[in-house]
């Protein structure tokens, strides 16, 4: 749980039954998120799985929305931040994923998010074997959330697909245009 997850928190039992709801059926999901948000405005945790429903959908201007909202609400929301750098960061826009993970950057050495963070960081500068080194010591240091390994996985597989460490091309694609590649191609909404 967030150090701060607002003055009214959404009871656990209805939190875990929201995203029991998501898992089956987004939409649906979306729709119960929704209605808790009205009745728990000020837990972050509700509009982290609002933001994270709406990126399921593609509806990534208003998933960031409510990731931000997330943040405002819980800056120490490690996860949402993480999250919403990751949505900036995918939509190309990676010196705002910057700014939005510096808090992060403040993370104990030990952690997935840091280490996740530093590799998405290298390959948006094209050190791919940094990035790739990066990623996989941030899937193996995450035992807790393994659909961030998953979407980790995918960048390090498309990385190494489209730039092995031999005989790289001279020609070099934008890193965020490959993730993003790759990301849309993976990634289906339920």
């Amino acid at each position: 749980m967030p150090a701060d997850i607002g003055d009214t928190a959404c009871p656990d039992d209805l939190l875990s039954s929201a995203a029991a709801i998501a898992s089956q059926s987004t939409t649906r999901g979306l729709k119960n998120v929704d209605r808790l948000i009205g009745r728990y405005p000020s837990d972050a945790r509700l509009h982290f799985l609002r933001g994270s429903l709406l990126a399921g959908l593609q509806r990534y201007d208003e998933a960031r929305e409510a990731m931000h909202g997330a943040i405002t609400i819980s800056p120490g929301f490690a996860l949402a931040r993480f999250q919403l750098g990751f949505l900036e960061f995918t939509s190309g826009d990676a010196q705002t994923a910057s700014a939005t993970w510096g808090a992060l950057k403040s993370q104990p050495e030990n952690s997935p998010l840091l280490a996740f963070v530093c590799g998405l960081e290298a390959l948006a500068e094209d050190r791919f074997d940094d990035a790739v080194a990066l990623l996989t010591d941030g899937i193996s240091k995450n035992t807790t959330l393994d659909p961030l390994n998953a979407d980790m996985q995918l960048i390090i597989d498309a990385v190494r697909r489209d730039h092995p460490s031999e005989g790289r091309s001279e020609e070099a694609v934008s890193a965020t245009h490959l993730l993003l590649q790759q990301y849309g191609r993976n990634v289906k909404p339920n």
